[in-house]
């Protein structure tokens, strides 16, 4: 597990927490709200 990436976030970021899990009711993909330290306010 140590390979997976998330690209905009640097090697030392922690995740605090994990927020909801939703997609839309037409859509494939799924997204996920993170709680993040250092904080990123940009959308990936």
């Amino acid at each position: 597990m140590d390979k997976f990436r998330i690209d905009g976030f640097s090697d030392d970021s922690l995740i605090n927490g994990i927020g909801s899990l939703f997609r839309r009711a037409d859509g494939s993909l799924w997204r996920i709200n993170l709680s993040n330290s250092p904080v990123r306010n940009t959308t990936l």
